[in-house]
């Protein structure tokens, strides 16, 4: 089953996951919070995919006017994400 992953932060300084899976043809929306603090005035977020270890996922969060940047990591991206900052 197909899947994109999307990551975004909110106003109040979170960040949620959002997986858009195909399912029968219908995409199925579903958003995880997986970090309640930390990225307030985030307005450029950039991710990879790590290699080891398997299904984790690198994100970039910056906020120019600060000139401040946050690496996070995400454990289990396919399944019950865990950050890491």
């Amino acid at each position: 089953m197909p899947t994109e992953i999307l990551y975004l932060t909110r106003a109040d300084g979170s960040m949620s996951q959002v997986r858009v899976e195909e399912t029968k043809g219908k995409p199925r929306v579903r958003t995880l919070q997986i970090a309640s603090t930390g990225y307030a005035g985030v307005t450029e977020l950039a991710w990879s995919v790590c290699v080891k270890p398997r299904g984790a996922a690198s994100l970039i969060a910056v906020v120019p006017s600060e000139d401040r940047a946050t690496w996070t990591t995400v454990a289990r991206v396919g399944t019950e994400p865990r950050d890491t900052l």
